[in-house]
């Protein structure tokens, strides 16, 4: 995460469909070439020529950055394979060896969300991992779909996610992460 695009533009290039993104309301994570005149320690993005930045989503984000001249590496807050950690004390005891700090508060959260990803390929704009900002906003679908029946379709093992065509329309969940640990599918909430 960096305070401002000049702060993204010292490590990457950004063209405009890339600026628009970045700057939008949905706001993702958006893979950029890391051609800029400055370079990141190598065990950032170890063999990648891509950065993904992302701009503060929050006022909290934009409090922490005010003052930081360069980028936060930061995490969802989970291990490989696992759901984000959302209590305070397990990301303490889960997180510490891929964390240095926690950005924590007094306020529970209710749902777990990671952030989108883009990727601009071919001049056109590419949803890697649809989540905060696009999800679940229904998509459009071609003529012909409106008189499909209503559908359930629940993506494979890994990287899951849900989605429900409707009235020529398909509405997708948010990323799930992988489907084969238990802690993706939390029992509900008794209110």
């Amino acid at each position: 995460m960096a305070r401002d695009l000049d702060v993204i533009r010292r490590y990457c290039t950004i063209g405009a469909e890339e600026e628009r993104q970045l700057t939008g309301t949905q706001a993702p994570i958006v893979l950029l070439s890391a051609d800029g005149p400055q370079r990141l320690p190598p065990a950032v993005a170890p063999g990648l020529d891509t950065l993904g930045f992302m701009l503060p989503t929050t006022p909290l984000h934009f409090l922490l950055l005010q003052d930081i001249d360069g980028p936060l590496v930061m995490t969802s807050g989970n291990i490989s394979e696992e759901p984000p950690v959302i209590d305070d004390g397990e990301a303490r005891r889960r997180l510490a060896a891929i964390a240095a700090y926690a950005l924590v508060h007094d306020r529970e959260i209710a749902k777990r969300v990671d952030d989108s990803v883009v990727r601009f390929a071919d001049g056109k704009s590419r949803v890697l991992r649809r989540a905060r900002g696009f999800a679940p906003s229904p998509i459009k679908l071609p003529a012909g779909f409106a008189a499909a029946p209503e559908l359930l379709a629940m993506g494979g093992e890994l990287k899951a996610t849900f989605c429900l065509l409707k009235d020529g329309q398909a509405v997708l969940s948010q990323h799930q992460s992988d489907l084969e640990n238990a802690a993706t599918c939390p029992a509900p909430r008794v209110l």
